[in-house]
């Protein structure tokens, strides 16, 4: 019978992870807006970064009620997306340099996400799978 409630969570957590997705993507098209002098860039910027780091504790409570733990597969996939936003990173910083590109914004968004990626990951080698 438990087995019906594994599943639940797992589709919650999906969810969440599927709202992150969203809101990540509108936080970086705002920041874009921001960069680019759109007034309401700033307020956009900081409401999808708020909704982002709620639905990280969100997914947090989640896993922790759930004693969730994590597969070696799952741990290196993030390493792997940690490794590419970290390349992102570092290509945005050399177009600043390079073009001038007022990048400010977008380059602390992609922070901003490799920090919450960071967080993840910590967490997910604290409850690797034995």
């Amino acid at each position: 019978m438990r087995h019906g409630h594994h599943v639940n969570y797992e589709k919650e957590i999906s969810e969440i992870k599927n709202k992150i997705l969203h809101y990540d993507i509108k936080l970086s098209s705002a920041a874009f807006d921001l960069d680019m002098g759109v007034s309401t860039g700033k307020a956009d910027v900081r409401y999808y970064g708020r909704k982002i780091t709620d639905l990280y504790k969100e997914l947090d409570q989640i896993e922790i009620t759930h004693h969730r733990h994590y597969s070696a597969s799952e741990i290196s996939k993030m390493e792997i997306e940690m490794a590419n936003k970290d390349a992102k990173l570092h290509s945005m910083m050399h177009d600043e340099e390079k073009f001038g590109v007022s990048y400010k914004n977008r380059i602390a968004v992609q922070q901003f996400d490799i920090d919450s990626l960071k967080a993840q990951l910590d967490k997910a080698r604290h409850f690797k799978d034995k």
